[in-house]
């Protein structure tokens, strides 16, 4: 039985939402989910796709897209947050959704390490990365008592309209590992720089 990609709480909804790319721990853009001006983000764990998903960095910018092509590439390593529906909204805005990425269901899996981490003591406390994140694994969703394999219904922000010349890029399961190994961020623009400013000014349709 899959957890939910959206469950009520109170007078609010929360929304799983699996990222991939420079919103997780340790990337530039993980501001976006701190900030507490944008909304509500519960760290919940790291996990990874169920289907295969060609991961990409492409472009000048050396952006990490998830090709809308399920079953070819990887199964992506990723992490998931609960998120309230004034962060869904913000993350929509972000991503320029549905203009640029489309927000698409995905089912993941916790990975095994973050499973028995869970099971063990709060995420945050063994990364500093996440401590403005409050970490609540259990928090209206039971994540700490599943099983490593049960599927949980995310939402995800995938790329549909692409060029070919992206689909010839390698294909990566983890941009955190990619990131160490070719420094991709360091090529990125200032951290001043938002997100959708640079991004929208390269055309890939």
């Amino acid at each position: 039985m899959a957890t939910e990609s959206n469950q009520q709480t109170g007078d609010k909804t929360n929304h799983i939402v699996f990222v991939y790319g420079t919103l997780r721990r340790g990337h530039k853009n993980q501001y976006v989910l701190t900030e507490r001006g944008n909304g509500q983000a519960v760290y919940v764990g790291q996990a990874r796709t169920v289907e295969k998903w060609p991961l990409v960095i492409g472009t000048k910018f050396n952006i990490p897209f998830v090709l809308y092509k399920p079953g070819y590439g990887h199964n992506v390593i990723g992490e998931i947050y609960k998120v309230d529906n004034k962060m869904l909204k913000h993350l929509d805005w972000f991503e320029d959704s549905p203009s640029w990425y489309k927000r698409r269901k995905l089912f993941v899996t916790m990975t095994m390490d973050q499973h028995s981490l869970m099971n063990t003591t709060s995420a945050s406390s063994q990364d500093n990365s996440a401590k403005d994140i409050p970490a609540n694994p259990s928090a209206g969703g039971d994540f700490s008592e599943m099983s490593v394999d049960e599927k949980i219904e995310c939402w995800g922000y995938v790329l549909e309209d692409f060029k070919e010349d992206l689909e010839k890029q390698e294909y990566y399961a983890d941009y955190s590992e990619a990131v160490k190994k070719f420094g991709y961020e360091k090529e990125m623009e200032d951290e001043e720089e938002h997100y959708l400013e640079y991004v929208t000014s390269v055309t890939l349709k």
